[in-house]
């Protein structure tokens, strides 16, 4: 299930870089919406997982785990900050 979900962050992401290369403004701003959301998302679902299993796990789970939301919240912060297409 983490692979899938990654594997469709990669997916979007080049996409959105795809698109920008393109100058497609609307359907760039869609795709960084739909970004933003899909981090958001997997984002407060660790954060469930987390907070339901107790934040139990092996030094090396919580690491990643937070590594893992540490990329996801950069992500999120480019992609916002990002100057757009100027055409």
């Amino acid at each position: 299930m983490l692979f899938k979900s990654w594997f469709l962050l990669v997916v979007i992401f080049t996409l959105s870089n795809i698109l920008e290369i393109m100058g497609s403004k609307r359907l760039i701003t869609f795709v960084k919406y739909a970004a933003i959301t899909g981090n958001s998302l997997f984002v407060l679902w660790i954060l469930y997982n987390g907070i339901n299993e107790g934040f139990r796990g092996t030094t090396m789970e919580i690491l990643s785990y937070i590594g893992l939301l540490a990329l996801l919240t950069v992500n999120s912060f480019i992609i916002i900050f990002s100057p757009g297409i100027k055409e």
